[in-house]
């Protein structure tokens, strides 16, 4: 789950201005009504998801570690097994890849999210402990989603270990023979 995905959808639909480096506030405005509309189709996706107990990925910047600290707790008290893919690159690498792409934020946003992704490592790896991964990622020209594909594979492969999980699949495969 990646907001940014349906986000850029409506800007394109939109015919809107992927640069948001020399925004006007009125064109700020626009673009945040359109964020907000991706938030929710975002949002409708992941409880769709979870209505149904599959697998998610949420992608995020890790910005902001109470509100991911609040997703683990409630994805986990509904059995799911949680863990964190945390990738990190240098400033330098921030600033290249968001100078590469087609949406780009302002050098003070770009900072600002990088600063608070690095504060938070070590909130992160106290968290998820021993569910959690870095990936190192410096390369401009190499994006990191090979390696961690890779690890979300492996992930996807793990046995649950989730005691509510288990009771649930049991029930799952219960009301199965019954039918």
């Amino acid at each position: 789950m990646n907001s940014d995905t349906a986000f850029e959808k409506l800007l394109k639909d939109a015919d809107f201005n992927m640069d948001f480096r020399d925004m006007s506030p009125e064109k700020s405005l626009e673009r945040d009504v359109i964020r907000k509309k991706a938030k929710e189709i975002t949002s409708r996706m992941q409880g769709n998801f979870i209505a149904g107990r599959l697998g998610l990925i949420i992608d995020g910047t890790g910005a902001e570690y109470d509100k991911i600290k609040s997703q683990q707790g409630r994805l986990q008290q509904l059995g799911y097994d949680t863990y964190m893919i945390f990738v990190n690159t240098s400033l330098d690498t921030a600033i290249e890849r968001n100078n590469k792409r087609d949406r780009k934020l302002p050098l003070d946003i770009v900072k600002t999210y990088w600063n608070n992704v690095q504060s938070n490592i070590g909130k992160f790896q106290n968290l998820f402990r021993d569910k959690f991964i870095i990936v190192d990622n410096n390369d401009p020209n190499e994006p990191p989603h090979i390696e961690v594909f890779k690890r979300v594979k492996q992930l996807a492969n793990k046995k649950v270990t989730n005691g509510i999980a288990k009771r649930w699949i049991a029930n799952e495969l219960e009301m199965k023979k019954r039918v």
